[in-house]
This record gives structure tokens, sequence and C-alpha cells, in this order.
């Protein structure tokens, strides 16, 4: 179960980088928001697992477009 929740949040996560790079051409005034959305997302998801980790080196270490992404 634990498996399959990671997989779905991983898909999230793929889909709201692809709904960034979608908006990136379009002269839309959603593209700012939607850019805000996303990042906020990425930002929470990095801290949150980022605190909750053993090895804080070890985790910058094996998710380096974690970090790229913020």
């Amino acid at each position: 179960m634990q498996k399959a929740a990671k997989i779905i949040y991983e898909s999230i996560m793929i889909l709201l980088v692809m709904l960034t790079i979608i908006t990136i051409w379009t002269g839309d005034t959603y593209n700012s928001a939607i850019s805000w959305i996303v990042w906020a997302v990425f930002f929470a998801d990095f801290t949150i697992r980022f605190i909750i980790s053993d090895s804080k080196w070890d985790f910058i270490k094996q998710n380096p477009f974690l970090l790229i992404a913020i």
C-alpha cells in the first residue's frame, strides 16, 4: 500500500512539472499563479522530506533534482 501511495504521489509531482512546462509558453495571466503554486508544492515537499530524513546530506545527495526544482 505504501508503494502504491508513493507511485501516486510521484505521478502527481510529475504532472505538476508538466503543467508548469505547458504554461511557460502561454501568455495567460494564469502562468504566474500556476508557477508559484507548483513552486510552493515543491518547496513544501523538499522541506518536509528534508526535515524527516535521518541524514540530511545523504538526502540532498540522493535527491539533487528536488533541490534544482526549488
